[in-house]
């Protein structure tokens, strides 16, 4: 397991040093995530019509920090904002000083209730799990799960006076993760 996270940070240093920082490209700083959500439900049977034939959430933003990974740590923080496409929801995702490498029984709420998720630093593998509703005649609710698909890292920067230790700050590209309807995907709601 240490030869694996001893290839990972390998690597991350390797793309860190790889990857100009571009002068048009906001500082660690500016890379915010908060766990306001907005939501605009549709009353039209488009939320229906998505949830059933391509569900869907968009991730956007998605950054993780490894705090002393030269050490073996793989203690860091990971953020994101997420865009349930049926619902037109979008909300903020944020665990901070969690265990990267991704045990598969912890999963983090996200700001919108009823959404979790999990990450994998070996993997990069990002999972969503979530509900929503649907205000269409009849009123309806899903429960959808997936993994981002082509997760990449797009940039790494190395910061190493902070509090924390040397964190490395790494960008990840945007993506979609569909969601796979569960067997009690569909179920009836009121709403008052």
């Amino acid at each position: 397991m240490l030869g694996l996270i001893g290839l990972i940070s390998s690597s991350l240093l390797g793309l860190a040093a790889a990857v100009p920082l571009a002068a048009d490209v906001a500082p660690r700083g500016d890379i915010i995530v908060s766990n306001a959500y907005t939501s605009d439900f549709k009353v039209s049977s488009v939320c229906s019509d998505i949830s059933t034939s391509n569900p869907r959430w968009e991730i956007t933003k998605l950054v993780f920090t490894s705090i002393d990974y030269r050490e073996g740590s793989t203690k860091g923080d990971i953020r994101f904002v997420a865009h349930n496409v049926a619902a037109d929801t979008t909300f903020g995702c944020v665990a901070e000083n969690i265990d990267l490498k991704g045990a598969t029984d912890v999963w983090y709420d996200c700001s919108v209730p009823g959404t979790s998720f999990q990450f994998v630093l070996a993997t990069y593998d990002l999972k969503l799990r979530g509900s929503w509703e649907c205000k269409d005649e009849p009123a309806t609710k899903y429960y959808g799960s997936g993994t981002l698909a082509d997760s990449w890292i797009a940039r790494c920067d190395d910061f190493p006076d902070e509090v924390r230790g040397w964190e490395s700050v790494c960008i990840m590209a945007d993506g979609i993760v569909s969601a796979k309807l569960s067997p009690q995907s569909v179920s009836a709601t009121s709403f008052s």
